[in-house]
């Protein structure tokens, strides 16, 4: 594993990973190195988003940074769940698809910068 500090919404994603899915340890470790990956990016790209809202510019530039600041997060988001969908065998992959993966609200209900794995109003109770 690497050094990496994980958030409470990663922490609860391997939780549900591992009760959901009960993957071998060689197969946790990989999903483990795949979901860590892109980490660091995503944690940069925050940062400088933050950056940006503090900034006097025109809200138009504003927006526009950010928008191309979300769809590369997005693109690393999607890369790093299709990498994990094929470590899975077809029935995890349902597994994973159903129960772990956190579904996404009918409406935005908390900004741009939401953490849908660690809402308490995303996460359906079970």
């Amino acid at each position: 594993m690497l050094a990496q500090t994980l958030t409470p919404a990663d922490s609860a994603f391997f939780s549900n990973l591992q009760s959901v899915i009960q993957p071998t340890p060689a197969k946790l470790a990989v999903i483990d190195s795949i979901y860590r990956i892109p980490l660091a990016r995503m944690q940069q790209i925050d940062k400088e988003m933050n950056r940006i809202a503090r900034l006097d510019l025109p809200q138009s530039e504003k927006d526009a940074q950010f928008n191309l600041l979300r769809a590369e997060k997005k693109k690393l988001k999607e890369d790093r769940e299709l990498s994990i969908l094929l470590e899975l065998t077809a029935s995890e992959q349902a597994l994973y698809k159903s129960a772990v993966i956190p579904t996404k609200p009918a409406v935005l209900h908390m900004g741009s910068n939401h953490d849908r794995a660690a809402c308490t109003v995303c996460i359906k109770p079970k």
